[in-house]
C-alpha cells in the first residue's frame, strides 16, 4: 500500500491595504467656494490657503484647493465689483436725501432776492448773507413768494420780529399759492433783519418750502 503525500497547501495572497483617502479640507474648501454665500466663499478661501501653506506641491488635494481659492475669489470680485456700481449709480440721483441733483446755479446777496426767485435749499436757521438760487424750470425746495418793508422805528426785538413776520408770511400765503396753508403741502418761513443789521434793514422776505424737489413756481402765472 502506498501512502500518498497530502496536497500542497495553497498559500493565500496577503490582504490588501486599503488605499490611502485623499485630505478632506480641500474638498470641503471647494464646497463653500461653490455656495452662493459671501461667508462661504471667505471661508473656502481660507481653507484653500491653509491647505496649500501646509502642504508640499505633489500632496494630494492641491489642486481642488487651488480651485477652491480662485473660484472664492472670483465670487468675491464680482460681488465688491457689484456693491461699488450700485453705490456709483446711487451717488448720482442727489448728494443727499431729499434733495435735488445738482443743477446749475448762482450765488446772489440775500438783498438783492426777489419775489420768485427759486434756491436749491436754503438753511433759514443759519446767519447767511448769500443765496443759491436756480431757474425755478429746475429742480428746487425753496421760492420767494414776497418781500415786505418794516415802518421805521426802533428795534423790535427778536421775538416780536418774528411774530410780526410769521402773521405777514402766513397772510399772504394763499394769494400767492392759490390755496390756504392749512390745505396745502407747502411749510412757509422768514429772513428778518437782527439788531446789528436793522439800522439799514427793514425787509421781511417769505419763502416757500417743499419737502420734495419740484419744478415750476407755485405762485400765479406772469
Amino acid at each position: 500500500m502506498t501512502v500518498q503525500p497530502p496536497p500542497p497547501q495553497q498559500a493565500w495572497p496577503p490582504p490588501r491595504e486599503p488605499e490611502p483617502r485623499g485630505p478632506k479640507l480641500p474638498t470641503v474648501a471647494l464646497v463653500l467656494a461653490i455656495l452662493p454665500l459671501m461667508v462661504t466663499w471667505i471661508a473656502g478661501a481660507v481653507l484653500g490657503f491653509v491647505h496649500l501653506a501646509r502642504t508640499s506641491v505633489d500632496t494630494p488635494g492641491r489642486d481642488r484647493a487651488v480651485a477652491a481659492v480662485a473660484i472664492a475669489g472670483t465670487w468675491m470680485f464680482v460681488a465688491v465689483v457689484t456693491v461699488l456700481a450700485v453705490l456709483l449709480v446711487r451717488s448720482g440721483d442727489g448728494s443727499e436725501e431729499g434733495r435735488p441733483a445738482a443743477v446749475d446755479s448762482r450765488s446772489i446777496d440775500i438783498y438783492d432776492l426777489e419775489v420768485g426767485d427759486c434756491s436749491p435749499a436754503f438753511d433759514d436757521e443759519e446767519d447767511v448773507s448769500r443765496v443759491e438760487v436756480v431757474a425755478c424750470g429746475e429742480p428746487h425746495l425753496d421760492e420767494v413768494y414776497l418781500i415786505e418793508e418794516l415802518e421805521d422805528g426802533d428795534y423790535p426785538g427778536d421775538e416780536h420780529l418774528d411774530e410780526i413776520a410769521d402773521e405777514i408770511c402766513y397772510h399772504a400765503f394763499d394769494t400767492y399759492v392759490g390755496t390756504a396753508y392749512e390745505d396745502s403741502d407747502l411749510e412757509y418761513y422768514w429772513f428778518v433783519p437782527d439788531e446789528a443789521s436793522w439800522d439799514y434793514d427793514h425787509e421781511v422776505v417769505c419763502f416757500l418750502e417743499s419737502e420734495d424737489p419740484i419744478r415750476g413756481s407755485v405762485g400765479p402765472p406772469t
